[in-house]
């Protein structure tokens, strides 16, 4: 399979490159990629799984996605080399196509990718519109593209500079209460994780997240009103309790 395959993904014409490219990426998709490619094999791949990112067909792009997502998932290294074979900067491309399962594809790939160090400080440095695409994109309606995002903002969070990025975002605030509320639990989860790192931010920043039903919202949490996970209880808690050191609110107000 794959030990065959990756010769013919790296030389020959360019069409049948493509062709082991493709094959390689639906093996990368359907089977674990540690058990798909054992050992070095599995940072081999990312070359042509790169390379087919640039494909005409959506679908072989798609597909390369899908597959580098789960290879970096597996580990860093995995997340160094996509950066080092130049498949990240294509990554980001396809998070502006017009087709929904490419946008949503490459955005689950940014997400797992943010964990790699240089793409964390890629995001937290940007002076462009790279954390308010994802916080754009928390606010569709698409759930698997919501949680992507969401999920990559959530990380990126704990790092004040995007904090100041998230809030400069028109629709932040509103996007972040409607993910606090989603009757999915993990999109709640990330909005809510969300609203913690916003409050905390500093208190003009907590003030603006609680106004619009941003406060009623996190009491309906904590009285059970809203049933939620106790992750989600206790981040809002969290929330609570950093408004009452801010002054913000009374201790009695729950």
């Amino acid at each position: 399979g794959a030990k065959v395959l990756i010769p013919m993904a790296l030389e020959g014409t360019a069409k049948g490159m493509n062709f082991a490219a493709q094959a390689l990426a639906k093996i990368g998709i359907t089977t674990d990629p540690r058990l798909a490619f054992p050992g070095q094999r599995s940072l081999e791949v990312v070359r042509p799984l790169s390379r087919l990112l640039k494909a005409d067909q959506g679908l072989q792009q798609f597909e390369a996605l899908m597959a580098l997502t789960n290879l970096a998932s597996t580990s860093d290294d995995h997340r160094k080399r996509i950066l080092r074979e130049k498949g990240f900067s294509w990554i980001e491309n396809l998070m502006y196509e017009d087709h929904e399962m490419l946008r949503r594809a490459a955005t689950e790939c940014v997400c797992n990718m943010i964990f790699n160090e240089e793409v964390y400080e890629m995001y937290a440095a940007d002076t462009g519109d790279k954390v308010k695409l994802l916080t754009l994109f928390s606010g569709e309606e698409d759930p698997s593209l919501a949680r992507a995002a969401a999920g990559a903002l959530a990380v990126l969070a704990a790092d004040t500079r995007v904090c100041e990025k998230i809030m400069a975002v028109k629709s932040a605030i509103e996007i972040v209460h409607q993910l606090m509320v989603n009757e999915n639990k993990e999109l709640a989860h990330r909005g809510m994780h969300l609203m913690l790192c916003l409050v905390a931010h500093n208190k003009e920043s907590a003030e603006k997240m609680i106004e619009k039903n941003g406060l009623e919202i996190l009491l309906a949490v904590v009285q059970q009103v809203v049933p939620s996970s106790p992750d989600v209880l206790k981040a809002a808690q969290q929330c609570l309790q950093t408004l009452r050191e801010y002054g913000l609110i009374e201790a009695a107000k729950e």
